[in-house]
């Protein structure tokens, strides 16, 4: 059996975003996720259980909730975005090489900068991270 142990031409990098927090305004949540077309990648749903919650990006960057500061019924939302950046968009170079991983906020797209920033009067206890790495 060969194993190859080398660089996997396949593999590429993606830019993530991943946040969680309780909804205090579910309409205007709600609203902010339809103008940013990012329904796909932010979720809400009803807290029914006493345990903390946590959202996990593809390089194991963890984000989450303490249970203690949540009710039953609680509405909450978990953000999991991956960017279609590529490796290319972190390259040095024009020949898409050595690849750069530390982004900013502002090299994310558009829409989910907008809703992130958009958000933060509607939810509390608002934890996100962002980041960029391998993710295959």
């Amino acid at each position: 059996m060969k194993i190859r142990t080398g660089f996997v031409s396949n593999s590429s990098s993606s830019s993530f975003v991943i946040g969680i927090a309780r909804v205090k305004d579910i309409k205007s949540v709600e609203e902010l996720i339809s103008k940013t077309n990012m329904g796909y990648s932010a979720h809400i749903s009803i807290y029914d259980e006493h345990t903390n919650l946590s959202v996990e990006s593809f390089d194991s960057n963890v984000v989450g909730l303490d249970g203690t500061n949540l009710v039953y019924g609680d509405t909450i939302l978990k953000i999991d975005y991956i960017g279609d950046e590529g490796d290319c968009y972190f390259a040095e170079d024009d020949d898409c090489g050595d690849l750069n991983y530390d982004i900013g906020f502002d090299d994310l797209s558009t829409n989910i900068v907008d809703l992130i920033d958009g958000l933060t009067p509607y939810v509390d206890n608002f934890d996100y991270a962002y980041g960029a790495g391998r993710n295959g």
